[in-house]
């Protein structure tokens, strides 16, 4: 019988992501294998001055990195709004939106949420297919546009979560892309946003008041003149904090930026308190297991 050397091995398929005008796509710099076994790949745009590695996660793995922030905060949206589906954008979602589709058939969240993945990369799936893992192809909205300069409309999204995603753009589109998730928030409405990836954003996404504060290379009055105009207020997770309340003995989770639009009387909502959903919170995350 004769053994497989490594050159023998058969190569690792490049993952497929549409081609888009002004960007180019490689074998990832970094060696990474992605969840669905395939070689992520490096995307580059000389237009925009800007690197991206194109991955694709499960929402489980995301979730547990921040500690579950992301599926508290849509339990705590969905005991707000009993009502009506709770519309969500997963920033930056993957080309295949796995995260999403994670989201859709979790069986806490499941019928009661409507998911876009707004992602420049993000490739079609087939009704069938989602049929087939049990998701309403009506409840996937796959958006293959900019996060800049997307059609998603003013006051419709209840959450917006982001892991490693914001942290590629440029200065100037970084910025108009937090002044588009502060417009497209719902009153009421949460967004959860990593502010950690391959590339540091971290002097950007401090926050006045924040003890991290000042953002060096952004103006001292964009806060204020672009988003607390849009009753829309920020603040930055704390590392060690649970959805409990109390705090981890050793904190490891990402810290996060936090943004919150106020209820048509003005009220603002508190982004760290889960209290109303929390009995729901502790179900749905023993349900990963």
């Amino acid at each position: 019988m004769t053994m497989k050397t490594p050159d023998t091995q058969p190569a690792t398929p490049l993952a497929e992501v549409p081609a888009r005008e002004g960007w180019e796509t490689q074998k990832s710099s970094w060696p990474t294998i992605d969840f669905d076994g395939t070689q992520t790949l490096d995307a580059t745009s000389s237009k925009h001055q800007e690197w991206c590695m194109l991955t694709n996660r499960p929402f489980e793995v995301l979730d547990e990195v921040v500690h579950y922030k992301f599926l508290a905060l849509i339990l705590k949206k969905i005991k707000e709004n009993p009502e009506r589906k709770i519309q969500i954008v997963d920033l930056g979602g993957g080309h295949s939106s796995t995260a999403a589709r994670g989201i859709l058939t979790h069986p806490h969240l499941k019928g009661k949420i409507q998911v876009t993945n707004l992602d420049l990369f993000a490739k079609q799936i087939p009704p069938e297919e989602l049929k087939a893992e049990g998701i309403d192809p009506e409840d996937l909205t796959i958006l293959n546009e900019d996060f800049a300069e997307h059609s998603l409309s003013d006051n419709s999204i209840d959450v917006i979560i982001s892991f490693q995603c914001l942290c590629y753009l440029n200065d100037e589109r970084f910025q108009t892309a937090l002044v588009r998730m502060a417009k497209m928030l719902t009153p009421g409405g949460e967004a959860l946003l990593d502010e950690e990836g391959p590339v540091q954003r971290l002097p950007y996404l401090r926050i006045p008041g924040h003890p991290y504060f000042p953002p060096f290379n952004m103006d001292p009055d964009f806060w204020y003149n672009h988003i607390m105009t849009k009753g829309v207020y920020t603040s930055s997770t704390t590392r060690e904090r649970n959805i409990d309340g109390s705090s981890h003995i050793m904190g490891s989770s990402p810290r996060m930026l936090q943004m919150v639009k106020a209820h048509s009387d003005r009220r603002i909502p508190n982004p760290n308190d889960f209290h109303l959903a929390f009995p729901e919170i502790q179900k749905a995350v023993k349900a990963y297991k």
